[in-house]
């Protein structure tokens, strides 16, 4: 006889696995905390139902494995909107209102944070010799 928890890990179970779901949705979609999801499924799922238990816990792993990369994501579409997208260097040679650089020059542009990216594998060369010569080494 099944209990109101284990049915409910049973229910979250399922639910992540037929959704693909996270953790932190199931527990949205559920109404409870992850915390509470989490030990339903690695604790009470295992003794209730193995062969579910083992595919949820296949699922998870997975989940674990691309935090990262939907966090960057994340992360990204966050300043996209805040600017209007991202800011990229300008192609040598040219300036940021579309105008000619004069000869020589490097064409910047601020990126979020308000960092300057180069377009020049050269400049990125002479400030490595500047910082050289910063340290005492030229």
């Amino acid at each position: 006889m099944r209990t109101d928890i284990e049915e409910r890990a049973v229910r979250l179970a399922e639910y992540i696995t037929e959704n693909r779901a996270t953790v932190r949705a199931a527990a949205k979609k559920f109404g409870v905390s992850k915390s509470t999801v989490h030990k339903d499924i690695t604790e009470r799922l295992e003794a209730v139902d193995p062969a579910l238990f083992a595919e949820v816990r296949q699922l998870l792993e997975l989940n674990k494995a691309e935090r990262h990369i939907r966090g960057g994501l994340a992360t990204r579409r966050k300043y996209q909107t805040a600017s209007g997208g991202i800011a990229r260097a300008e192609p040598a040679g040219q300036t940021a209102s579309g105008g000619q650089a004069a000869p020589g020059s490097i064409a910047r542009q601020a990126a979020p944070g308000g960092i300057a990216q180069t377009s020049s594998a050269a400049e990125a060369e002479r400030s490595t010799e500047i910082g050289n010569e910063d340290a005492g080494g030229g």
